[in-house]
């Protein structure tokens, strides 16, 4: 399946298919999954966890790990509607329709014409 066509100054950073997306995606939650490890940031998955994260910011601004809601900019990853069990589990709650250019799902940043 194609994700979308590769046109555009953003052409660099497209993805030819669903499934490419997904190995990129998975590369870069596994990157921030391996920070919140080292507990340099927090993923706030629940409202448990920003509590729990304002409290260690409350107690020590300095040293208490970044924390963030995980936004997917761009919903190309998502290979199919199955899928999206798997990334909530993961640690994203905000799905983008579309990002960089043209995606699968919606004209984004830089799309100059929708036919493109």
């Amino acid at each position: 399946m194609i994700a979308r066509k590769n046109h555009g100054p953003n052409a660099n950073i497209d993805f030819r298919t669903h499934e490419i997306a997904f190995a990129q995606a998975q590369g870069q939650l596994a990157y921030y999954q391996e920070l919140e490890r080292q507990d340099i940031i927090r993923l706030i998955r629940t409202r448990a966890d920003l509590d729990a994260w304002r409290a260690s910011w409350a107690a020590d601004p300095v040293s208490a790990p970044f924390g963030f809601v995980l936004l997917m900019g761009g919903a190309d990853p998502i290979v199919s509607p199955e899928q999206a069990r798997l990334w909530w589990d993961d640690g994203p709650r905000m799905v983008g329709l579309a990002h960089y250019g043209p995606s699968a799902n919606a004209f984004g940043t830089g799309s100059a014409d929708p036919l493109t």
